[in-house]
């Protein structure tokens, strides 16, 4: 190995040009700054197959309106991270993965759709292209059309990601895909509540979960009035 003037070996440096030293102190920071901000992936896809109908009736009606919901969604996610993905993405894998039937149309026989659900919590500009592989890569691994959508529970109002776009001499390609920006839903939370909307008592939880997570004892006393909301909205019904 080749020595400096000071008779040391040179730093290792990464594929990236950041020797190990920088490496390791940029996941250090990144880790530090992850451990203030609740981790929310796994709540949403708890809640958002547990409310399927409500989410999509709320946000996506037209969507909502082309499924058979006669026909229960079924959840394959955990199909989907055993087979394709674990070899293809090796740490990162789809969030949600739901299979739905599509009512009949035109005479047609009923189809099935992969509804594609992708929780994002902070702003990256990669997140479209992520999406596009996943979509891509769901649609080889079913063979069936594939519906992507964005969760963006990130803080930030104005950040929404922009189209995936690729051009190599002449050939043009574009992705796009639905997003829901959640920070953006607020106003509409105390309205859904009062209806017993599901969707909102979800989005209350959320809301009160962003807004305290500095502030433990704050938390638990938000908790408590959230369920006693519910009981009392429960009650009336």
């Amino acid at each position: 190995m080749a020595k400096n003037k000071n008779n040391t070996p040179p730093k290792t440096r990464t594929e990236t040009g950041q020797t190990k030293e920088a490496k390791a102190k940029t996941e250090q920071v990144k880790e530090e700054k992850m451990a203030g901000i609740p981790q929310f992936d796994e709540t949403w896809k708890f809640g958002i197959f547990l409310l399927l109908p409500f989410f999509l009736n709320r946000f996506f009606p037209k969507l909502y309106n082309t499924i058979d919901w006669s026909v229960p969604p079924l959840d394959r996610s955990n199909e989907i991270l055993q087979k394709q993905f674990k070899k293809r993405f090796k740490k990162k894998f789809p969030d949600l993965v739901i299979q739905v039937q599509l009512k009949p149309k035109d005479g047609k026989p009923a189809q099935l759709l992969i509804l594609h659900f992708e929780i994002q919590a902070t702003s990256d500009r990669f997140f479209t292209r992520r999406i596009f592989r996943y979509n891509l890569a769901l649609r080889r691994r079913t063979k069936l059309s594939v519906c992507s959508i964005g969760i963006l529970v990130d803080e930030s109002e104005t950040w929404f990601p922009k189209a995936f776009l690729r051009k190599v001499f002449g050939t043009k390609l574009i992705f796009t895909n639905k997003n829901i920006k959640i920070a953006t839903q607020r106003a509409i939370v105390e309205i859904l509540m009062k209806d017993n909307d599901p969707i909102g008592w979800f989005l209350a939880a959320y809301f009160a979960c962003r807004d305290t997570k500095y502030y433990e004892k704050i938390r638990q006393q938000t908790k408590l009035d959230l369920i006693k909301s519910i009981t009392s909205a429960k009650n009336r019904g």
